[in-house]
C-alpha cells in the first residue's frame, strides 16, 4: 500500500455518547491526527449516527446512516454489502452486536479479506442471537481485538477461538486528567459507584455492604452514577427504601461528564459480577481515587501488581466494611494506595493505546 492511505471502515450500532462509541472517536481521530498521510476512516452506523456524528465530520470522517432497526437479517446484510461495495474499504472493523453479526458476513460477500471485532464483553448468560454472533466472528474475522486479557481468556476458554487471532488492546478512558498527587481521605466520606444499573455491575450488593458498614461509621454517603430507569434500578431503589438507606445511598442518575466529577469523591466501589474491562475504573485510578473491588479476573487485571490491595466477595458485607474500615481509619495506608492508583494508570496512557492500534492496523493492511 506504498503512497496510499489505508481506507478502514468501522462498523457499529450508532453513534451514541457511550463508551464504545467514544473509544471509536478517539481512536480515529488520534490516527488521522498522527498518521494523516496513512489513515483515512469511514463509519458505517447500523442505526439512527446519534449525537456524535457531528464530532466525527469535523474531523473529515464520512458517516453513513443505515437505519436498519426492525429490518429482517438478509435485508440488514444487504445494505451493508451495498455500502461496502460502495465504499471500497480495505479493512472492515465491526463493534458489538448487531453489527459483528451484519458486518462480518457483508464483508467477506463484498470480498473485503480483511475483516477485524473488538469484543468488549465477556458475559456468562448469552442469547441464541449472540451465540450466532460470535459463532460468525469466530469464521470469518481475520483478527479479533481484546479489550483485555481477561476477554480472550474467555473467548479462548468458552468459546474455541483461536488465540493467536487475537490482539489484546486496552481502551483508555476519555479525556480524563491524571492527578499529580495522592489524596488523603476526608470527612464525611463520598463513596462513587459510576456504572449504568444492571445485574452484571451488582449494585444490589451495595445494600447489605452500606448495612455492615454504618456499623463502622455513619458519616458516609454512596452516590451511583448510572441509568436507572430500569427492573434492576427499581429493584435497586426498593430495597434502598425498604432498609430505609435514603440519606446513604443516592440514586444520581446518568453523568454527563464522569471524570470532572471524580475529584469530589474518596472512593470508588465496584462490586460487578462480571465485565470485559472496568473503564471507569481506570477513570478513578486516574483521579487517584483508592478503590474497593469485587474478585472477579478483568479487577484483577487493571490492579495487576499493586501490592497490599485487597478484592473482596461481592456477596460478603463484611469483607467490603473491612477494606473500608481500613481505608477511613489508616491515613497512611489511604494515600499509598491513592498513589499506588496513580502510578498504575499510566500503563493506561491513551498515547500508549494508539500506538498498538497503530502497529495493529499496519500489522493487518501487510497481511496477504
Amino acid at each position: 500500500m506504498q503512497g496510499e492511505k489505508i481506507i478502514i471502515c468501522h462498523i457499529i450500532h450508532s453513534l451514541q455518547v457511550g463508551g464504545a462509541e467514544l473509544l471509536l472517536y478517539d481512536i480515529c481521530h488520534e490516527l488521522k491526527s498522527q498518521f494523516s498521510d496513512y489513515y483515512e476512516f469511514i463509519i458505517i452506523a447500523t442505526n439512527e449516527a446519534g449525537p456524535l456524528k457531528q464530532k466525527f465530520e469535523e474531523i473529515g470522517i464520512k458517516v453513513i446512516s443505515l437505519n436498519l432497526k426492525g429490518k429482517r437479517f438478509l435485508s440488514s446484510v444487504w445494505k451493508i454489502y451495498k455500502s461496502l461495495l460502495k465504499e471500497q474499504p480495505d479493512i472492515v472493523h465491526t463493534h458489538l452486536l448487531p453489527p459483528d453479526k451484519y458486518g462480518q458476513i457483508a464483508a467477506f460477500l463484498a470480498g473485503i479479506k480483511k475483516r477485524i471485532s473488538t469484543v468488549h464483553n465477556m458475559e456468562p448468560n448469552i442469547t441464541r442471537s449472540e451465540k450466532i454472533s460470535i459463532s460468525i466472528v469466530k469464521r470469518f474475522a481475520l483478527k479479533e481485538i481484546a479489550v483485555s486479557e481477561s476477554v480472550k481468556n474467555h473467548l479462548v476458554q468458552r468459546h474455541g477461538y483461536n488465540s493467536k487471532k487475537i490482539e489484546v488492546i486496552y481502551p483508555t478512558p476519555s479525556h480524563v486528567v491524571t492527578a499529580t498527587e495522592s489524596k488523603k481521605i476526608e470527612t464525611p466520606v463520598k463513596i462513587i459507584n459510576l456504572a449504568n444499573l444492571k445485574e452484571a455491575k451488582g449494585q444490589l450488593f451495595l445494600i447489605p455492604a452500606a448495612l455492615e458498614m454504618q456499623k463502622i461509621s455513619e458519616n458516609f454517603s454512596i452516590d451511583i452514577f448510572g441509568e436507572s430507569k430500569n427492573e434492576y434500578g427499581r429493584e435497586v431503589a426498593k430495597q434502598i427504601y425498604n432498609n430505609k438507606l435514603e440519606e446513604k445511598i443516592i440514586l444520581k442518575g446518568k453523568s454527563i461528564n464522569p471524570t470532572s466529577i471524580l475529584p469530589h469523591y474518596n472512593i470508588m466501589i465496584s462490586l460487578s459480577l462480571w465485565e470485559g474491562f472496568g473503564m471507569s475504573i481506570v477513570e478513578g485510578m486516574c483521579a487517584g481515587i483508592p478503590l474497593i473491588l469485587s474478585d472477579i479476573p478483568p479487577h484483577r487485571e487493571i490492579l495487576r501488581n499493586v501490592e497490599d490491595f485487597s478484592f473482596v466477595r461481592n456477596s460478603s458485607p463484611i469483607e467490603i466494611a473491612k477494606i473500608f474500615k481500613r481505608l477511613i481509619s489508616d491515613k497512611s495506608y489511604y494515600s499509598y494506595v491513592s498513589e499506588k492508583m496513580i502510578e498504575r494508570s499510566h500503563d493506561f496512557s491513551l498515547q500508549k493505546m494508539i500506538a498498538k492500534y497503530n502497529a495493529f492496523y499496519r500489522s493487518v493492511s501487510l497481511n496477504n
